[in-house]
């Protein structure tokens, strides 16, 4: 519905199980809603037909799977889950009903999915990583930081025993930063480029990242605000895997024509939603009283006209002048390993995701 057709900014289903009921919800602008409906249709009825590849098959079983065991490591999740619990008669604790979420089956009972990509990393050195501890005694926490040989920041926060492992990526540049200097020239862009630019780069040469990270369990999202972009997922297992495709696909700008034309009616579809939006409307016209000339009048999504000049050159050029390592900050929490160790992994693959050479980006 989203992906392959661009219906709409949003598709998602969940399950009433007091009721019995399976919920699909989507924002779709009028003019689409024929076509998306008559598509969600059609996918529920494949679904009933148990047309269920091997890949989205353990994509969902890793998922649900993940999601439970991570309510253990929340109280106010665990409350939620118990309360649910009690109103259907049920005691089923958050793991066991993990480990019964991969043992479901199709009715064709397909194999579990083999990876179809593997990511080949490049010989490296190996050395230990210099580390900066600082203790917070008050409220028992400790924070590991370090910049890397190639400019990117890191940050650990370690939870020895949690369960939920995350990772924050994110780039000093948001839908403020219109205007810059980039190989001696000025370079203006539309608004809403830092935001379009957020939902490309889930696009790899070798599909969607989008789809890796869930098919591997994680459970990945991104935003961008009037000054950052970031990238994040949470996890319970194969945190490496995904942090390696974290770190891949900020890293790579992969835009072409065909695939920016499409993205174009997604994010048309999100405006759409926003401008129905009454608290979106009461910020920016808000932004629009306080700042004469500031870009944070504009909406950080842009409008249906500024995204139609966004073209893969644009996104290009503002890959290579913000999207530097040295413009960027990985943060991780969750037990990464014995402290040291855990940590030169980390390190490792936050040094493989860096091919861009670092620039100095004029801002005048």
């Amino acid at each position: 519905v989203r992906e392959r057709r661009s219906l709409c900014y949003y598709a998602s289903s969940g399950v009433d199980t007091q009721k019995g009921l399976l919920l699909v919800a989507s924002a779709v602008n009028f003019e689409n809603f024929g076509a998306a409906r008559e598509e969600i249709l059609a996918q529920l009825e494949a679904m009933r037909r148990g047309e269920i590849s091997p890949a989205e098959l353990d994509g969902a079983r890793r998922s649900c799977a993940g999601a439970l065991r991570a309510v253990e490591d929340d109280p106010f999740a665990l409350e939620g889950y118990w309360l649910a619990m009690n109103l259907s008669g049920a005691e089923i604790a958050p793991g066991e009903l993990a480990a019964a979420c991969e043992l479901v089956t199709s009715r064709r009972s397909p194999a579990a999915a083999s990876s179809t990509r593997n990511i080949t990393s490049a010989e490296g050195r190996t050395e230990r990583m210099s580390l900066a501890r600082t203790d917070y005694p008050n409220i028992d926490e400790r924070l590991y930081s370090t910049v890397l040989e190639n400019g990117l920041r890191v940050l650990v926060v370690p939870r020895p025993g949690f369960l939920k492992k995350y990772a924050f990526f994110a780039a000093n540049y948001g839908g403020a930063a219109r205007a810059f200097r980039l190989d001696g020239r000025r370079v203006e862009t539309p608004e809403g480029v830092a935001h379009f630019l957020e939902h490309k780069l889930f696009d790899m040469p070798w599909g969607s990242a989008l789809t890796a990270l869930s098919a591997a369990g994680a459970q990945p999202n991104a935003y961008t605000s009037d000054f950052i972009t970031a990238y994040h997922f949470e996890c319970t297992e194969g945190f490496a895997e995904n942090l390696g495709t974290l770190l891949e696909f900020v890293s790579t700008p992969y835009f072409t024509a065909e695939s920016v034309a499409k993205e174009r009616g997604i994010i048309g579809e999100e405006i759409g939603m926003a401008e129905n939006e009454p608290n979106h409307a009461l910020y920016y016209g808000l932004m629009r009283s306080l700042y004469e000339r500031s870009p944070v009048r504009s909406s950080v999504v842009g409008t249906a006209e500024s995204i139609a000049r966004i073209t893969p050159e644009v996104l290009t050029d503002c890959h290579r002048a913000f999207y530097a390592p040295s413009n960027m900050l990985l943060a991780v929490v969750g037990d990464v390993g014995q402290e040291h160790e855990g940590l030169e992994k980390i390190k490792q693959k936050a040094l493989k995701s860096g091919a861009l050479d670092c620039l100095v980006v004029d801002m005048r």
